[in-house]
């Protein structure tokens, strides 16, 4: 079966709908309305609608039928409007309302998100990193990335890890420059633990397709390497982005993703740390996995999973060996996890 790859300009104009429902009528202390559909039951008719919008684009070039307003039409910033402008009543903004405001920069400033720093850091927070990017002619602002980690972590204004999904779309970082921005987040949560851990803050950003599983492999061996995980950070990351199967319903399910994909960023992120921390903690992960296959009587051991099956738990064995420098023997003994038939 074909797979139609949306273009670049469409995903740029998913971006501009979305933003619809993180507007101040939206959010907020002033919130005077909540959206119909939520962001995840519209996103597949905002896809569809782009393709086509982006394809009708093409074919208008250089004709005088190209909409005067741009792709995303006259009604954006009606949406966008704040729920209170000037002394008039809450309530939808309505064309009139609208024109009567003296440009698109005074509207602009009125539904800025320096107004929300106070009732909406996060939603604030949003708006700032598009204008002073995190990113800049290919170099990373620490200084200005650190400020952000500040907000959002320290004063708390990401409250789950979700949140940085969110968070991380808006900052629109680079895909080359993915690993130098993970490394500093890294190493500042690590010193300044964020809400829900460290561990599923990257996890969703995985989950979420915002980063690549090698631009995490790189940052921890840049922040942790030689390290001990003493806070279970990479335990956690692992244990959330599990494949999905029969004994592992909590796991993380998408097209190509495996137990062997699994595997490797398992081995390539412990090998970062201390080995006997790396030790300690692949077997702490492993113990985790299988008492999550169920309790009692329906408890499945590793070693009689489908997903363990073949060769595949003598690789975690070796890797246990050369982490512990013990042998076979006597990783049974220290690991509590079930790591062979016998």
């Amino acid at each position: 079966m074909a797979v139609t790859v949306m273009p670049a300009a469409a995903w740029d104009l998913v971006t501009l709908w979305s933003d619809v429902w993180d507007a101040p009528r939206f959010r907020g202390e002033d919130r005077v309305q909540k959206p119909v559909l939520t962001r995840e039951a519209l996103a597949p008719l905002l896809k569809l609608a782009a393709s086509c919008v982006v394809a009708l684009q093409e074919n208008l070039k250089g004709t005088s039928q190209v909409p005067a307003h741009g792709a995303y039409g006259a009604s954006r910033e009606l949406l966008a409007a704040p729920a209170s402008v000037g002394n008039r009543s809450l309530g939808p903004v309505t064309p009139a309302e609208a024109c009567d405001l003296e440009d698109a920069e005074a509207l602009r400033k009125a539904s800025s998100w320096r107004d929300f720093e106070r009732s909406d850091p996060l939603y604030a927070l949003m708006g700032e990193v598009q204008e002073a990017k995190v990113v800049v002619e290919g170099h990373v602002a620490e200084e200005t990335l650190r400020r952000y980690l500040d907000t959002l972590v320290v004063q708390g204004a990401a409250s789950k890890p979700k949140d940085w999904v969110e968070v991380w779309a808006a900052m629109n970082i680079p895909v080359d420059s993915q690993t130098a921005v993970l490394s500093v987040i890294v190493a500042f949560c690590l010193q300044h633990p964020p809400p829900g851990g460290l561990g599923a803050l990257l996890a969703e950003l995985i989950k979420g397709h915002r980063v690549k599983t090698k631009a995490v492999e790189d940052a921890v061996a840049q922040a942790m390497r030689g390290k001990e995980d003493s806070e279970g950070v990479l335990r956690e990351l692992l244990f959330t982005i599990f494949p999905k199967g029969p004994n592992s319903d909590w796991g993380w399910s998408r097209v190509g993703w495996s137990w062997q994909e699994w595997w490797k960023i398992c081995a390539r992120v412990l090998s970062s740390l201390k080995p006997l921390s790396a030790f300690d903690e692949l077997g702490l992960l492993l113990e985790r996995i299988e008492l999550s296959s169920g309790e009692g009587p329906e408890k499945v051991t590793l070693a009689k999973q489908q997903m363990w099956a073949g060769p595949r738990l003598g690789k975690v064995r070796e890797l246990l060996c050369q982490f512990g420098g013990c042998a076979d023997a006597d990783v049974r003994a220290c690991v509590l996890a079930t790591l062979s038939a016998d």
